[in-house]
């Protein structure tokens, strides 16, 4: 990827991870790359009868309103599409699970008759929007992240380059999107992102192209301590005992061409850190050096490692869980206290099951989920934070 503006917009996504505000810009900047009418990311909200199509990120040619009043008109139409849509999603993905596909009218609808027909898109032609493309970001959970751009008929729809292209950009976009999950818990929207590093409780450290520690909050002094995974040079470089780590997390920190490798799954990009004599393990995700908003120095660039110790319980929505790996009732409880950071015989002696059933249902969960082991387990739920 060696367009400098495009280079510029992947950046500018993963700055966009610590500071919300930028995504506007970020989706403005690929609408006018590619003469889109627009942009808009969807997500499922609710459940059961209460589920309703939510549009949290639009690029700054829509307006909340109209998306609003759209929705309201025509909810149950763009259910079905979205169904529709999330079912061939996750079927191109059976071949190349990681891979980011787009998925277009054309694979909605039988004809292009059938699809000009429908009331939503007389409305849509209205507005001049013609064709429209959507990608999964997280085929861990389809029910949210979901991409979508709209061109019109004067444009038409995009070439074969320009679906490659942005088929290799938006990688970048969902790992951005998926770490601002993680820096998204404590942060609110008037409070800035360095001053609210004692907030997160995951940790958090910012560090220069040259991996020197310009700041880091408390949790991840306390995981510095009781993990001993890293350990800090004269110079004030960060650095990983474990060898094979330490190369991975030298190349991510060198280029960001070297993110986005795993597409749709951006949790398989993770760092696993097992340390002797600690039960558990670190997951460790880096945001790559990219422009700190809020410091005023666009030349500076920055990267955010974020270290999460996985002893520590999470709160994760038990529902979509279930439904999106198909857990059984027995199953999704036993996640539940995984994630509450209970080993395999402290799980049987509070459901009172043996430790073999218990051991079997672990693997069970582990097997639905596409995981290796407890640890990836927990990165992966984090993906179904628990909403107030």
């Amino acid at each position: 990827m060696t367009d400098p503006a495009l280079s510029e917009i992947i950046l500018k996504a993963y700055s966009a991870a610590h500071a919300p505000d930028v995504w506007t810009e970020v989706l403005d900047q690929l609408t006018e790359r590619y003469r889109a009418k627009g942009i808009i990311f969807w997500e499922w909200r609710g459940q059961g009868d209460t589920l309703k199509l939510n549009a949290p990120l639009f690029s700054s040619n829509y307006k909340r309103e109209a998306l609003n009043a759209y929705l309201q008109r025509h909810q149950q139409r763009e259910y079905a599409d979205q169904t529709e849509f999330e079912q061939k999603s996750l079927q191109f993905g059976r071949l190349a699970p990681d891979k980011i596909d787009l998925v277009n009218e054309r694979d909605l609808y039988p004809n292009e008759d059938a699809y000009l027909a429908t009331p939503h898109v007389q409305e849509l032609l209205r507005h001049g929007v013609r064709h429209r493309y959507g990608a999964l970001l997280d085929r861990d959970n389809p029910f949210h992240a979901r991409f979508s751009l709209q061109t019109g008929e004067t444009r038409g729809p995009l070439s074969t380059d320009e679906q490659a292209e942005l088929a290799a950009l938006l990688p970048h976009v969902a790992k951005a999107m998926d770490l601002a999950e993680a820096l998204s818990e404590r942060r609110t929207k008037n409070t800035a992102f360095l001053n609210a590093l004692n907030r997160f409780n995951v940790g958090v450290c910012i560090l220069d192209t040259e991996a020197r520690v310009i700041d880091r909050n408390n949790e991840f002094d306390r995981q510095i301590e009781e993990f001993g995974a890293f350990w800090l040079s004269r110079d004030a470089k960060l650095i990983l005992h474990d060898q094979v780590n330490r190369k991975h997390f030298d190349d991510l920190l060198e280029d960001f061409r070297h993110h986005g490798t795993f597409g749709a799954r951006p949790r398989k990009e993770a760092l696993l850190v097992n340390t002797p004599d600690k039960a558990g393990a670190l997951c460790l995700e880096l945001l790559p050096p990219a422009p700190l908003q809020e410091t005023g120095a666009r030349a500076a660039r920055y990267a955010v490692l974020i270290s999460r110790d996985t002893t520590r319980p999470i709160q994760i929505d038990l529902h979509s869980a279930q439904r999106a790996f198909q857990l059984t009732d027995a199953e999704i409880q036993v996640l539940d206290l995984v994630c509450g950071g209970l080993t395999n015989p402290a799980i049987a002696a509070q459901r009172d099951r043996s430790v073999e059933t218990i051991n079997a249902q672990v693997k069970t969960v582990l097997g639905k989920t596409g995981t290796a082991n407890r640890t990836q387990l927990v990165r992966l739920m984090c993906n179904f934070p628990q909403t107030l």
